[in-house]
């Protein structure tokens, strides 16, 4: 136990700020160890100084491309220090600061964000109010402790919000705010902050001040923590069942009131009744089945057998309308059942994996079929512009000569570099081939947003790229995937391709993909993924919603 020297004839003075005591010396204060709450406040000062030897010490450890990297991108995207007057952050403190942000969130044991990349946060409209509504803090007891008495009717307070976020440690600016008391509750003091409902996984922590008149608020004032409001998404609600038993064949549904979940008796969803007789696919689809009725019929009345079946231009017929119903329904939902955004991107031991992410019938292109295809559609310097999807929802914008003519479609859907960060989405899309240039790299194509080239890239193996699949023979219209997923085909001179990426998270021997579990998605971090030597999946930056 430290020993604690008091100024002659003083008795040590006590306050409410867990683990001090305050002395009427040149040291202002130090820790009496006997205190109540002190082991828990020690604790708390350690994690912090550990968090930061810990930050430091990942950043001794980056190379020095690395390091100009984050200075580059400090000076890219200024961020003020603390104080007024300090100028902005250097890289090296752009570094520690988001680090320490993530340990909050991840605790020390989580990944360090290696690469810097900037998130955009739009706070329009934003409220705050001092009420108590269904999104509130209870600021009661702290504010107390830390002022003494709650302010009254008529009083005003500083309010000072810093949001972050939370899976890249990027801070934004203080939001200030001068709010006034209007009404006064028995039960304490609340603080209500109304947000956009597009924005997650940010961290709004919330400082007071005491009460102050408003015409003495000056930017100096002292304001203190009361709490933080975290963004949820419906996977961080806390208001839902507690359990699954007897639930089966059930599905989750938001109740009545809108404040949480509930399980109810399957009763069907998406499109109702009152979507049915305007929508043209549905009109087309009714059409088929009309045709598909009247000739089960004639099978009826005809009392065909099956030896008659092989030849039969009814069962012909049939089968014709549901080939002619699916591909209604592959229209519909762009080209893929369930519909695709970007897909999955996959490493390089994904694509030649021996049980096989290709669905029979099916597997993953090669250098040489890429190739073929390429010269198909007019040879490296304009087969790009044939192949890529004229949409700007996948790229930064349409080149001319960007027309798509193929229907391959392919996306801008970005890639994970072999550091684990990610790049590029709109920007460029790499599309894996299933063959090896060394033991360390593989081929791939690369595609533009502001070119119509089709250029071939020796990449490691561990990057993440996207996955297309060719038919091994024939010209099949469509293809099943090991999760059961329609992906549509589309035949370009002599080959079968699927014209989506892949989204799968299986093999076809029916074992899941690292990165994804029977618990579900599972993303992978950047340590972990730059390690691999086996087939993996991830989504982009870890938004399985891009999939």
């Amino acid at each position: 136990m430290a020993r604690i020297k008091y100024a002659e004839g003083q008795a040590p003075k006590r306050n409410e700020h867990k683990g001090f005591t305050f002395q009427p010396n040149r040291y202002g204060q130090s820790i009496l160890s006997s205190q109540k709450n002190d082991r828990w406040r020690n604790t708390r000062q350690t994690n912090r100084k550990y968090n930061l030897m810990t930050a430091v010490t990942n950043w001794r450890n980056l190379s020095q491309g690395t390091k100009t990297n984050w200075a580059t991108f400090a000076a890219t995207y200024p961020q003020p220090c603390k104080f007024p007057g300090s100028g902005n952050l250097s890289g090296y403190q752009l570094f520690i600061k988001r680090q320490q942000y993530l340990f909050l969130n991840y605790g020390i044991s989580g990944e360090y964000m290696e690469a810097p990349f900037s998130e955009v946060l739009t706070l329009d409209p934003y409220t705050v109010t001092i009420d108590q509504t269904e999104n509130c803090l209870d600021v009661t007891e702290l504010y107390i402790k830390s002022f003494g008495i709650i302010p009254q009717v008529g009083n005003y307070v500083l309010l000072k919000v810093l949001p972050y976020a939370i899976n890249s440690g990027q801070f934004f600016p203080i939001i200030t705010q001068t709010v006034e008391i209007l009404e006064s509750f028995l039960d304490g003091l609340f603080v209500s902050l109304h947000l956009p409902a597009n924005i997650k996984d940010i961290v709004f922590s919330v400082y007071l001040s005491k009460q102050v008149h408003e015409s003495v608020v000056y930017s100096g004032t002292k304001t203190r923590y009361m709490g933080c409001f975290t963004t949820k998404t419906f996977l961080g609600l806390t208001d839902t069942p507690n359990s699954y038993v007897n639930q089966a064949g059930k599905k989750v549904v938001v109740r009545e009131d809108e404040k949480g979940l509930e399980f109810v008796e399957n009763s069907g969803g998406g499109l109702t009744c009152a979507d049915l007789p305007d929508c043209p696919t549905i009109i087309g689809i009714v059409e088929q089945i009309s045709d598909l009725e009247e000739d089960v019929q004639q099978v009826a009345e005809n009392a065909i057998t099956c030896a008659d079946l092989p030849a039969c231009p009814t069962i012909i017929a049939i089968n014709a309308n549901i080939s002619n119903i699916i591909d209604a329904l592959l229209a519909t939902t762009a080209n893929a059942i369930p519909a695709i955004k970007n897909g999955f991107l996959y490493n390089f031991f994904t694509a030649i994996d021996p049980r096989n992410i290709a669905p029979a019938g099916f597997r993953v292109a090669t250098e040489a079929d890429w190739n073929t295809l390429i010269t198909y559609l007019g040879g490296t310097s304009s087969a790009g512009g044939h192949m890529k999807l004229n949409d700007l929802l996948y790229w930064l914008s349409i080149s001319p000569g960007n027309d798509n003519s193929s229907k391959l479609s392919l996306k801008g859907s970005g890639y994970r570099f072999s550091d684990g960060s990610f790049y590029d989405r709109k920007n460029v899309g790499l599309y894996w081939t299933s063959t090896e240039a060394s033991s360390v790299n593989a081929y791939c194509k690369y595609f533009g947003y502001s070119v119509n080239t089709a250029v071939t890239y020796q990449f490691a193996k561990i990057i993440g790229g996207a996955i297309r699949l060719i038919a091994t023979s024939g010209n099949p219209t469509k293809c099943i995937g090991n999760d059961g997923r329609i992906y549509g085909t589309i035949q370009i001179g002599t080959q079968t391709w699927i014209n989506q990426n892949l989204a799968e998270t299986k093999f076809s021997t029916g074992e899941y993909i690292d990165g994804y579990s029977l618990a579900g998605y599972q993303h992978i971090y950047n340590t972990a993924w730059r390690n691999l030597t086996k087939a993996a999946l991830c989504a982009f930056a870890g938004d399985i919603s891009v999939v």
